[in-house]
């Protein structure tokens, strides 16, 4: 295991990987410039996500939530674990993804 931890912290900062990390970072910052928060329901807030839709992301996997939001599985871990509160922009998707809408919030 440690070889392979040699192997592969070198690699991950390599200038092909920085690239691809950069273009990642420049991509989700044109995805949330292009966000309307207007595009939310009312219901949806801060609140909603953290009584209604973070209590029921522990029956879903973290490969099903990284794929869901298109975000890496390490953050998708976080999310999962209350670790982190997504960009506004993913609750929607989070709440249908555990099958919270309008009418089964408060």
């Amino acid at each position: 295991m440690i070889e392979i931890a040699k192997r592969g912290r070198p690699a991950s900062r390599s200038a092909e990987a920085k690239a691809k990390q950069s273009a990642t970072q420049k991509r989700q910052r044109a995805t949330i410039r292009g966000w309307l928060p207007s595009s939310l329901p009312a219901w949806l807030t801060q609140s909603s996500y953290r009584e209604l839709i973070l209590p029921r992301l522990s029956a879903v996997t973290v490969t099903t939530l990284a794929h869901a939001l298109n975000v890496s599985e390490p953050y998708a871990a976080k999310l999962r674990k209350g670790q982190h509160v997504p960009h506004p922009m993913h609750w929607q998707a989070l709440a249908e993804l555990v099958g919270v809408s309008a009418e089964r919030s408060p």
